[in-house]
């Protein structure tokens, strides 16, 4: 078996990053869905599984950086 392509998605129910080497061990691969959003109104997580409410969670972009994680919306704007 080949492994063509390896996803991680820094914030969970955003679209995630290309990787060509990851970590894994018994949480996961290292820095997958290890963040969230929160909806600081409800003081829930934000999650696509409630599309009314974060349908738009699903056009964003995470990728991991030196400092944090950079969010990109899909006219490219961060």
């Amino acid at each position: 078996m080949r492994v063509a392509a390896l996803y991680r998605h820094p914030v969970k129910s955003m679209l995630g990053e290309e990787v060509s080497r990851a970590r894994i061990d018994e949480h996961g691969v290292e820095g997958d869905r290890r963040r969230a959003l929160l909806d600081v109104t409800t003081g829930r997580v934000a999650s696509a599984k409630q599309p009314r409410a974060w349908r738009q969670l699903l056009t964003l972009r995470a990728e991991t950086k030196d400092d944090g994680v950079r969010i990109t919306g899909p006219d490219g704007g961060e």
